[in-house]
Order: structure tokens, then sequence, then C-alpha cells
């Protein structure tokens, strides 16, 4: 469907946003997520800003942009291992991308094998099986996990899934070489904004300075 053909059917709206306008998109772009888009869809960017006012907390807006974005790897979480393309690891190669493979417990020997067998970058390991969300606490199973994949790959181990506390991260300590913490970040930034999030990351430094961790938070 062409942009008349989407007018016509009422499926498609043009609207504007100024050169100035653009420019503060560009800038906030810039400044909060450090992507740096092309001017053109800085406009978008832009649009999207004003009218994300009115839109409900649940709401979801999406935004196609182009620039430079400093990707350095892929992680495609949904798509199952069986239905990658062979060729993917070699092109995203070619483009400078790492393919980032995503394993979580219970999975196979031979099929983490499999997995493996294509990836770079790192790896990254879900401490649970079915959906993200922040643990109270962090099972056996998924530490278990750890130890298997660590003696499958040389490749920096990234754990995720559940993670909501400095007290889980220190658990990981000598088992993942990152950590990732999604829904805590979120539920604390909804709920106590940019200080809340601060004060979460600072408990964590300071839970890993005691094992003699002195990197970045």
């Amino acid at each position: 469907m062409d942009s008349r053909e989407g007018i016509e059917r009422g499926r498609v709206e043009f609207v504007s946003a100024g050169d100035r306008d653009a420019l503060d998109g560009y800038r906030t772009l810039c400044r909060e997520e450090g992507i740096i888009p092309a001017l053109e869809s800085a406009h978008a960017v832009a649009y999207g800003i004003q009218a994300a006012a009115s839109l409900g907390r649940k709401e979801i807006m999406v935004i196609n942009i182009s620039g430079r974005g400093g990707a350095a790897g892929i992680i495609i979480p949904d798509l199952p291992q069986d239905e990658i393309d062979e060729d993917l690891p070699a092109v995203l190669s070619e483009h400078g991308l790492a393919h980032v493979p995503v394993l979580s417990p219970g999975m196979r020997p031979d099929r983490i094998r499999t997995i493996l067998e294509g990836a770079s970058g790192f790896v990254y390991v879900t401490l649970k099986t079915g959906v993200t969300g922040a643990l109270s606490e962090i099972g056996g199973r998924g530490l278990e996990f750890l130890d298997v994949v660590r003696k499958a790959t040389p490749l920096p181990i990234a754990a995720g899934f559940g993670i909501s506390s400095p007290e889980h991260i220190r658990l990981l300590e000598g088992k993942a070489d990152a950590v990732v913490v999604g829904s805590r970040v979120i539920d604390l930034f909804n709920r106590e904004g940019l200080d809340g999030v601060r004060a979460f990351l600072e408990g964590c430094r300071a839970e890993l300075s005691q094992g003699g961790y002195d990197g970045n938070v």
C-alpha cells in the first residue's frame, strides 16, 4: 500500500514538524538514548515527543528512524534457533555486528552447543524460563545453568530475567560477567523516578565493591 492509498483508506495521516523542533528532537534522542538520528528522521522524533503528551501510560508509540545508533550486536529473543538463517552470523559479522544468542535453563547440551556455534560478542543467559519480571529470589537452577554455559563457551556471559536487588547481583559474582536489570529499574522509575533508580544502582555498586569489583555499574 503506497502513501496515497493509505490516505484514501484513512490509515495514514501526514503531520509536520519544523526544523527547530527537529533539532530539539535530535538533541533529546542523543542525550537520552545515545542514538544519533539523521536529521530527516529527527522530524519524526520531534512530532513523537509532542504527541506523547496525549498518550495514556499503557499506550505505545513506534518511531522509525535512521542514523548512527552505534549498535555493536543484536539479540533476537523470540526467534527459535531452528528458524535462524544459517548465514545470519556471517552477514552480521560483515556489518560489524555480533550475534548474541539467548540461552535458558532446561536446554539440552546438544542444543546449547548448536546455538553457541554462531555466537559472538557475548551470551545472554536467562535465570528462569518464561517471561521476564523481578523475582524475590534467584533459584539454584538458574545459577547452576550459568556454570553449564561457562563450561561450554569462552565468551562473556550476561545474566538476566528476575534480578531485582543488589544481593542478587552479588550471587552472580564469578558466574556472570554482566547483569541485565530491566523490570526492576522500570518499576523503580515509575514509582520513584530517577532518584529511585540511582539509589538502586548505587546499592548494587556498594554490594559489588565488597567483593573487590571496581568497574562501572
